[in-house]
């Protein structure tokens, strides 16, 4: 159960419905994550995946929904 702070990814809190929900948009990225993992691919090789394929990270994407850079 989610109590504080920012939710996992690829969940976001609803302020209206005071619940964390999954942010149907960023599944698939999530998924291919959890894929290459799941193959054997380390973390820095997936870090390296998502900068080559500019897909930013949930804590680098300002409130209005753009890069931070």
């Amino acid at each position: 159960m989610w109590t504080h702070g920012k939710p996992a990814f690829p969940q976001y809190y609803d302020k209206n419905k005071k619940a964390v929900l999954v942010d149907e948009t960023n599944r698939p990225i999530y998924r291919a994550i959890v894929e290459k993992y799941h193959n054997g691919t380390n973390l820095g090789h997936i870090a390296i995946w998502l900068t080559d394929n500019k897909i930013p990270t949930p804590y680098n994407i300002k409130l209005d929904g753009r890069n931070k850079g």
